[in-house]
């Protein structure tokens, strides 16, 4: 099972929670991914299996792979490289404005960008961990 299958599944699974105010489910996982790669320090474990899951480069081109421009909206191939492309973006933008600010993760970067989600997963899930987890 490959990476773009796990992101397939991920993204139509997300289609099915609902959405709330400043909760949509979508950003808030572009969100998470963005902050997981903008200050990798910050997220331990479970921002280094985000940035595993979910990597900043990959394709070399940000367009679709060669003989795919006729390619239907129901053609699964071109939906996972969507996916592909809108979670390597959120990667990508974190990551790039780390290295804007010297290797060192900018504050509420990705907050602003991902506006639509009101919490971050990440620091939500390392508190919960710590709770749990810490003597």
């Amino acid at each position: 099972m490959g990476v773009e299958h796990v992101m397939g599944w991920l993204e139509r699974s997300m289609e099915h929670l609902p959405s709330f105010p400043r909760l949509h489910p979508q950003e808030c996982l572009k969100r998470s991914i963005c902050e997981a790669h903008n200050d990798p320090d910050r997220h331990g474990g479970l921002g280094l299996m985000v940035r595993l899951l979910f990597p900043a480069g990959g394709l070399a081109h940000e367009e679709q792979p060669s003989g795919r421009q006729g390619a239907t909206a129901n053609d699964s191939t071109t939906l996972e490289y969507k996916v592909i492309n809108k979670y390597r973006h959120a990667a990508g933008f974190g990551l790039s404005r780390r290295l804007d600010n010297n290797g060192t993760g900018s504050p509420n970067v990705c907050k602003d960008k991902y506006e639509d989600c009101l919490v971050s997963l990440l620091d939500l899930a390392n508190g919960l961990v710590g709770m749990f987890f810490t003597r």
